[in-house]
């Protein structure tokens, strides 16, 4: 009996790291969200929800690790490329 396959990734960060003057915000973050699923992140103040959603859109650069979105690595892109992507 095979599995089943595994949807393509949409939007995936792998092993992100990120911190603010010297405080991590997200350490090691490795998600990954297929076409047409819903994710919802919560949580209290200061966890990175914010932060987590700024890096996926390039607000902010990454401290390590990879984003990928519709199978295309978007942290090493500039703004111009970057502006494509959002559209």
């Amino acid at each position: 009996m095979s599995s089943p396959a595994t949807p393509p990734e949409l939007l995936a960060w792998r092993g992100v790291k990120k911190s603010f003057s010297g405080k991590t915000v997200l350490a090691d973050l490795t998600l990954a969200v297929a076409p047409g699923e819903i994710l919802y992140i919560i949580g209290t103040s200061g966890v990175g929800k914010s932060v987590t959603i700024k890096l996926a859109i390039g607000l902010y650069p990454i401290d390590a690790g990879e984003i990928w979105f519709d199978g295309r690595r978007i942290d090493t892109l500039g703004e111009r490329a970057l502006d494509q992507v959002r559209l």
